[in-house]
């Protein structure tokens, strides 16, 4: 595996802490609200010992999820997320261009003037979106920003880089996709069939509350609370849009290392990079613009 400049290894570490507490918070909100369903479904007379408990679990339940959607809100955790992974996957795409000698970092250039181009284009990549760079500043990786290995790669033979590029980009990418796409798929059917039996489950307690006499407590509300907690939860998760998206990129990267057989000097690695490139940030670019 390619060694990345440490401001890859920074982003792509504050990406994975802004998505995990997106998600943190996410759960803790779902949880105070099907907390506060079921206490509500608790129809206990006002004389009943345990009527005030539970009416103040409610009250607390729905402030504390008030809050914690606020805080969410303020936080911003998920633009941080979204920006903090396009930085890095920006920055990745730069570094695979910069190591195959591809624009705007050609072999035409001294060692030098390609080293400049290349912190600059870095310096740019995180300066337009300027909301990341507190986000960033806390997470930072050791390293260097143009690594040694890059370097050992950009010096290579047409061959040698033809065989790092498609076993350590090509395929390891196609099979991060590939994975991602079974997964969601999984993930998505598995939601809908939990979705599917809530709801129905649902429905033959309404039934059955046909007949009912006297009930202290009614499982309706908490069980189509529960249902909505479980469509919000692959609403944001987006299981069957990433494993269509992946699943198309996925085909998109198999049809480019099937490609790569035409490259036979410096000319056609420059094409076949920039394309594959190009088709790679395409899917993250849509990625994004589906997550905002």
């Amino acid at each position: 595996m390619i060694d990345y400049p440490c401001t890859f290894k920074t982003s792509d570490g504050a990406s994975l802490i802004a998505q995990k507490n997106y998600i943190r918070f996410s759960v803790f909100n779902f949880l105070l609200l099907i907390i506060a369903a079921f206490c509500s479904s608790s129809v206990f007379h006002t004389r009943y010992v345990l009527y005030k408990p539970f009416a103040w679990i409610v009250i607390v339940s729905l402030f504390l999820a008030l809050i914690t959607k606020l805080t969410m809100k303020i936080w911003g955790w998920d633009k941080k997320w979204f920006d903090t992974r396009s930085v890095a996957e920006s920055i990745k795409t730069a570094t695979w261009r910069y190591a195959m000698g591809v624009k705007p970092f050609g072999l035409d250039l001294s060692s030098q003037e390609v080293d400049k181009v290349f912190t600059e284009k870095i310096k740019s990549i995180i300066t337009s979106m300027p909301d990341i760079e507190r986000v960033i500043s806390t997470c930072l990786a050791s390293g260097k920003e143009i690594t040694d290995q890059m370097r050992e790669i950009r010096a290579k033979n047409v061959n040698e880089k033809k065989n790092i590029y498609l076993k350590e980009r090509v395929q390891d990418q196609r099979n991060w996709y590939g994975k991602k796409a079974k997964y969601n798929g999984r993930r998505e059917f598995f939601w809908f069939i939990a979705i599917i039996v809530t709801e129905s489950t649902a429905i033959i307690f309404a039934f059955c509350m046909l007949n009912a006499q006297c009930n202290i407590f009614n499982p309706i509300a908490l069980i189509t609370t529960i249902a909505g907690v479980f469509v919000a939860w692959t609403e944001m998760k987006r299981f069957r849009e990433l494993s269509q998206s992946y699943a198309l990129a996925a085909q998109e990267l198999a049809s480019a290392e099937s490609l790569i057989s035409s490259v036979t000097d410096a000319t056609t690695l420059t094409t076949y990079v920039d394309d594959t490139e190009n088709a790679i940030s395409r899917e993250h670019t849509m990625w994004r613009a589906k997550r905002s």
